[in-house]
């Protein structure tokens, strides 16, 4: 991804990423609406590793299965749907040094490509190609 003035530019996608917004941000992509945070095999040991806690244990208290695939919990705080490892107080992610590369691309997924409206309003880091 080329980068120009710490602002990141993906290939695809009408939009740049500040990175550096995240500082001042509330956690806006780690709450709101429920939805899915995919996780592989590898990101679950980083995170246990993380954790110090055994695979089991963290797939019995940090994720669901939904079909095939295995998503990150979440909790309901003020009627929001959070993700389990966003600590509400200080609005900071407890694993951001080994979160999911989902959470890692954000907000450069897909379902953002063309309609990214919604997004520029919510998240402070979303700055448009000019």
């Amino acid at each position: 991804m080329p980068q120009n003035n710490n602002i990141i530019f993906k290939d695809g996608f009408s939009f740049g990423f500040d990175p550096g917004a995240c500082k001042k941000c509330s956690g806006i992509c780690c709450c709101g609406e429920s939805g899915y945070i995919w996780i592989n095999q590898r990101e679950i040991q980083m995170i246990s590793n993380f954790l110090k806690i055994n695979i089991v244990d963290f797939k019995n208290k940090y994720l669901n299965q939904i079909d095939n695939r295995l998503t990150i919990k979440e909790k309901i705080i003020n009627d929001d749907y959070v993700c389990i490892f966003f600590d509400y107080i200080t609005k900071k992610c407890s694993i951001y040094s080994v979160r999911p590369l989902q959470c890692k691309e954000f907000p450069f997924w897909n379902s953002f490509k063309d309609e990214y409206y919604m997004e520029i309003q919510q998240c402070p880091g979303i700055r448009i190609k000019l």
